[in-house]
């Protein structure tokens, strides 16, 4: 409200109208709300069946319980792949494997095997075309 002359604001976007009309009689519209104002909303129906992420895997892969006496290992293993994969694409790709290697190297509680399968690992990402717009030059792999 304008508190001098008591008169609601118009916003107005465009040019303005020849002076002495307000343009507002010009441009006003009856309109009528939506008749889905009124309706109540629709209800959605539950899935027949519920879907989990495993679902989606093909029938021969194996998929590994969360707990269990290897899962100390095997959460170790996720976590210093994926440190690889944060790691290693800001080096020049020639220097990445050799990085890799030197980073792993410094966990004494794995074994030269573990070792290498993590960088093998790690490497067949960072090496795979389909994800050279992440992981190569330029990449933004922390996305």
């Amino acid at each position: 409200m304008d508190k001098s002359t008591g008169r609601p604001l118009t916003w107005r976007f465009g040019p303005l109208p020849p002076a002495g009309q307000t343009g507002a009689q010009e441009h006003q519209t009856e309109m009528s709300a939506p008749d889905w104002l009124t309706r109540p909303a629709p209800q959605d129906v539950p899935a027949a069946r519920l879907l989990a992420p495993t679902s989606l895997l093909a029938d021969d892969v194996p998929v590994l319980p969360p707990m269990g006496d290897k899962r100390a290992a095997r959460l170790k293993r996720g976590r210093l792949i994926h440190a690889l994969l944060e790691r290693l694409p800001a080096l020049p790709i020639a220097d990445r494997k050799a990085a890799g290697a030197a980073f792993l190297a410094r966990d004494s509680e794995l074994d030269d095997t573990q070792r290498k399968d993590m960088l093998d690992a790690a490497m067949g990402v960072l090496t795979d075309p389909q994800f050279d717009e992440v992981f190569g030059e330029g990449g933004r792999p922390e996305a």
